[in-house]
């Protein structure tokens, strides 16, 4: 754990799935002096009350419950319902090759995509940006050797263990190991500008326009 500013705490996780169930064990007992929290990869930030930030034996008393707070079950998060339902044309530039590295073919992979549901673990890399994570095993597909400089808002994507929807033209990566594959398609209906932590949803095939 390493404190931030003096105004946060930032949490490291093994993985995902810590965060979330430690975000849930939050959720479902605060304890004093918690604020705001925002999830990453393998990382939880805590932020302080103002009340917390402005005394030191309260922001330690917060410090030693996250650090033996145990994550909460998957079985025990608490369920909001708010579910969305993305309709999908699956018919994006690199569905075949991200079948290809797979082994399989592509409608195994839109079968692979559409049982899966999918929760936004966390929000990054553009503004509504969410990394939507599967309830069963991931895909775990390779990323692009070469980032794409434009991927059009509401292709639908899948990189390493993540899917996501672009919420807006933007590039499709600049880290050394290369961006997103937008390989399933496009989404239908408006940009899925909801994206929060936590939110689940779903994508269903539709026929190809």
């Amino acid at each position: 754990m390493h404190p931030v500013g003096g105004r946060a705490l930032l949490v490291e996780c093994r993985d995902g799935a810590e965060v979330r169930g430690l975000r849930a064990a939050l959720d479902v007992d605060p304890p004093t002096g918690l604020g705001e929290m925002q999830p990453g990869a393998r990382t939880l930030l805590v932020h302080l009350t103002p009340a917390a930030a402005a005394d030191p034996r309260l922001a330690d008393r917060l410090a030693g419950v996250l650090a033996e707070l145990p994550a909460l079950p998957e079985a025990d998060h608490p369920t909001t319902g708010d579910v969305v339902v993305i309709e999908t044309v699956y018919d994006g530039a690199d569905l075949a090759d991200v079948a290809a590295a797979l082994g399989t073919s592509p409608a195994a992979v839109v079968a692979a995509h559409t049982e899966r549901s999918w929760t936004a673990s966390f929000v990054g890399f553009a503004p509504g940006f969410a990394y939507l994570e599967p309830d069963g095993d991931p895909l775990d597909v390779p990323r692009r050797a070469t980032p794409r400089t434009a991927v059009p808002a509401g292709s639908v994507a899948l990189a390493g263990p993540y899917s996501a929807v672009y919420p807006r033209r933007s590039p499709g990566g600049g880290s050394s190991s290369g961006g997103p594959r937008p390989c399933c398609g496009t989404s239908r209906g408006p940009s899925p500008r909801w994206s929060r932590p936590g939110r689940g949803c779903g994508s269903a095939r539709s026929a190809r326009s």
